[in-house]
């Protein structure tokens, strides 16, 4: 006879189900993987950082560059940027694996801020 441990079966472990999975606090989650505490503040601390640059500065320069079609050229703007995130995530998971999770994130943090850099770098105005 097989003796049966808690959340498994004879051969091992199971997955969680998905019940479990929404049941399960913050708390636990972060007991069961550590190392996701320093990926959620890596990710604030950079989100934080490139919606400075992107409220204060690229908005205002919108406003004042595109005036009365500001809104519909921020809509466009946005729609392809997804876009072009959709068709070029297969790329860049192809590049993550090829050269390793730590590469790509560094090689995505940059991209990420490049905006707020070319404000400093170039200045606010609309020839840079």
């Amino acid at each position: 006879l097989h003796s049966r441990r808690p959340g498994g079966s004879p051969s091992g472990p199971q997955p969680m189900a998905s019940q479990d999975v929404r049941r399960a606090s913050m708390r636990e989650v972060i007991n069961r993987n550590p190392e996701m505490v320093k990926a959620m503040l890596a990710s604030g601390i950079q989100r934080a950082a490139v919606m400075v640059g992107s409220t204060l500065g690229v908005q205002s320069l919108r406003a004042l560059e595109w005036k009365d079609s500001a809104a519909e050229y921020t809509a466009l703007l946005g729609m392809w940027m997804n876009i072009l995130a959709m068709l070029s995530s297969p790329l860049f998971g192809r590049f993550g694996d090829r050269c390793g999770r730590r590469v790509a994130a560094v090689f995505y943090g940059v991209a990420t801020f490049l905006p707020a850099w070319a404000l400093v770098v170039f200045g606010f105005n609309a020839t840079g």
